[in-house]
């Protein structure tokens, strides 16, 4: 039960952080359209066709020096950063394919809403469905 109870404890938070990271990411790319984003977009996507297998000596060096090694914040950051990029291409490409209207329209921005409120909104309406859907 003890080995159920650390991988769970490691895929929950993997998850709760990639997703909220990755959403934040590919909103802001998506929002602040510029062509350093782009750039970053296609950089991040680039990074996932290095094999996990060859950083994995040099993530336990790394782990070991900062003495992190049988924490579960080892796993759980070395988790979250070999799939940042790819929910963040998968929530770059899923937000542009929804009408603009649905995350950024003048009602909105006029009313006292701010920026993170809209970011809410289009997270819970829009992008539920995809989010576990992935998950799955």
């Amino acid at each position: 039960m003890k080995y159920f109870f650390n991988s769970a404890v490691v895929a929950i938070s993997t998850s709760i952080i990639v997703i909220l990271l990755g959403t934040l990411t590919a909103y802001g790319i998506l929002i602040y359209r510029s062509k350093l984003g782009e750039y970053f977009s296609v950089f991040m996507i680039l990074g996932k066709l290095v094999p996990t297998i060859t950083i994995l000596i040099p993530l336990y060096i790394m782990m070991n020096k900062m003495g992190l090694t049988g924490t579960y914040f080892a796993p759980i950051i070395a988790h979250s950063v070999i799939q940042l990029p790819f929910i963040t291409w998968l929530m770059l490409s899923f937000m542009r394919g929804l009408p603009k209207e649905l995350y950024f329209t003048k009602a909105q921005k006029l009313s006292s809403e701010g920026e993170e409120e809209m970011m809410l909104t289009l997270n819970i309406d829009g992008s539920n469905g995809v989010v576990f859907n992935w998950s799955k």
